[in-house]
C-alpha cells in the first residue's frame, strides 16, 4: 500500500510509527499529536490537512 506515493515501510521507518499503527490511523483511529507531526513532516503537508 502506498501513502501519498510512499511505501508503508518507508513511512514507518521515517516516522518511527509501527506499520500496524499506521493501518489503525488509516482506519480511523485518531493519531497522537506526535504522530500527526511526524506524518505531516514526512508528507510535507500541514497537520490540519491530515484531518480530511
Amino acid at each position: 500500500m502506498t501513502h501519498y506515493d510512499l511505501q508503508l515501510e518507508a513511512v514507518s521507518l521515517t516516522t518511527g510509527i509501527e506499520p500496524e499503527r499506521l493501518w489503525q490511523i488509516e482506519g480511523g483511529d485518531i493519531p497522537s499529536p506526535e504522530e500527526r507531526a511526524a506524518l505531516a513532516g514526512v508528507y510535507g503537508v500541514e497537520e490540519s490537512s491530515l484531518d480530511t
